[in-house]
């Protein structure tokens, strides 16, 4: 009977998508993408119950441990299909994202506009604000594209002379006069700096990306900010940063796309890539319990989920019933405290080899995203 029902449930909604796939009109991705950027959330939110009541089917069968092959075929076709639509949900995400960067300021009298992406750390704000730096449409967008890393020193001296350098690195081959400008900034006095940044950027459309903003000082912002005021209209900058607050200093229009943690059932995924190898599965009960159990403790934060399964790859039940019971309560739920993440990584370092650790230590004395040769 039970298995009666499960079929019943998958042949519906794997008709469900199927119908959805084969709708006229461009790839499935493409159409949800518009829906969302169109706004016509309520078609991407039946899309996501459906999601939801796959995932319902697949966990309640898991628990029952069915062995039917029938059961099992369904299952992993189920498996795909959710994963299919999951990596959809993710392009939405992102394409939402850019859009909001290339979008022009139809709102704002200002010719520069803001795009905030905000969430605790871990969570990979970096990686998707570089999706959208790098990509294709993006580049034709903007006449000039500027990366620089802040942190949590707001030092404003250093940040206009490394947007400059970023100008100068990334500004296109045939434009002599703005390369003319630039050459040997490091021997320019550092006040005037400043009003070099002004005249470069008011040459051009420009988007700039603060990553890692920690200032919530307004008054220290706008000794940055009115040097940024002179770009084209539709020039953009793009910050991340864990904090609101440090949204709204920036510019209180601004756009804040937030950026949100892993579900569960993408979290239990990822750790299972990490602890047992890609396309490995644990057949083992008592020891998948164990693995939800500590994939909790990292509130859907991948890099606390990479770290802590890396960790456990190769080891045997023990170990990890013991980095359960006795390790892993040391740490604090990542959501409770505001370096949970930190956290995560000092109990990963600290259960590195010492040749390892010396390794780290060195590579901390260069500053945050500083470029190195390989040798």
């Amino acid at each position: 009977m039970a298995e009666a029902v499960l079929f019943s449930l998958a042949t519906a909604i794997l008709k469900s998508i199927t119908f959805e796939i084969a709708k006229p009109g461009g790839s499935f991705a493409s159409q949800k993408i518009q829906l969302l950027c169109g706004g016509a959330e309520g078609e991407l939110k039946s899309l996501q119950d459906t999601v939801q009541t796959i995932q319902a089917v697949l966990l309640d069968a898991e628990k029952k441990q069915w062995h039917d092959n029938q059961v099992k075929l369904w299952l992993r076709r189920l498996k795909d299909v959710l994963y299919d639509v999951q990596d959809l949900f993710d392009d939405v995400a992102t394409e939402n994202l850019r859009r909001k960067v290339t979008s022009g300021n139809k709102m704002s009298k200002a010719s520069v506009s803001f795009v905030a992406i905000v969430g605790k750390g871990g969570l990979g704000k970096t990686a998707l604000a570089r999706l959208v730096y790098n990509d294709g449409e993006v580049k034709e967008h903007f006449g000039l594209k500027m990366w620089v890393c802040v942190s949590d020193v707001f030092n404003v001296n250093v940040i206009i002379k490394e947007i400059l350098k970023s100008a100068k690195d990334n500004c296109q081959e045939h434009d002599d006069e703005m390369k003319r400008l630039l050459q040997d900034l490091e021997n320019k006095p550092i006040d005037q700096l400043p009003s070099l940044l002004h005249e470069i950027l008011g040459r051009k459309k420009y988007l700039l990306v603060l990553d890692d903003l920690w200032n919530e000082d307004r008054h220290k912002w706008l000794k940055l900010g009115d040097w940024l005021e002179g770009g084209l209209q539709g020039s953009k900058i793009l910050v991340t940063t864990r904090s609101h607050k440090v949204a709204k200093v920036t510019d209180a229009k601004s756009v804040i796309h937030v950026l949100n943690g892993l579900s569960e059932d993408k979290s239990w995924n990822l750790f299972r890539k990490m602890a047992f190898g890609d396309g490995v599965e644990s057949s083992d009960p008592e020891l998948e319990e164990t693995g939800r159990d500590i994939v909790k403790k990292c509130a859907g934060v991948p890099l606390a989920i990479r770290t802590i399964g890396g960790l456990l790859y190769g080891k045997n039940k023990d170990e990890w019933l013991r980095y359960k019971v006795r390790e892993l309560p040391e740490i604090p739920e990542i959501d409770e405290v505001d370096d949970g993440i930190m956290q995560v990584l000092k109990f990963s370092y600290d259960r590195l080899p010492s040749c390892l650790k010396h390794c780290f230590a060195y590579c901390s004395l260069f500053p945050k995203d500083y470029s190195t040769r390989k040798i």
